[in-house]
């Protein structure tokens, strides 16, 4: 029988891929997590994944971190939808952080 230590899952991928697939499936736009990061960074930024233009085919999952006071606006935006994932992400801090246009 294996030992746990050789089962090592990364818990981390593992719940961002879980809340991708259950926030597409529910038809929302962008996948929120708070990991390990947000818990640890004075600025608890938000870990937001992009759900819409997601390329099944692909294992590549579009991520931003995102100010807690900045998440409703990327929801309603994409909600609408008057912007697109990477409009946000193109409009991120050089440390790709998404507080604010």
């Amino acid at each position: 029988m294996p030992q746990l230590a050789e089962q090592q899952v990364d818990v981390e991928v593992l719940f961002t891929d879980l809340e991708v697939v259950l926030a597409s499936e529910k038809g929302e736009p962008v996948a929120k997590l708070a990991d390990s990061r947000t818990l640890s960074d004075p600025e608890h930024l938000i870990l937001a994944m992009g759900t819409s233009n997601r390329d099944p085919e692909r294992d590549e999952i579009p991520t931003l971190r995102v100010a807690l006071s900045e998440m409703a606006a990327i929801e309603n935006n994409l909600s609408l939808p008057s912007m697109d994932f990477e409009e946000f992400a193109s409009s991120a801090d050089e440390d790709s952080i998404f507080r604010r246009f």
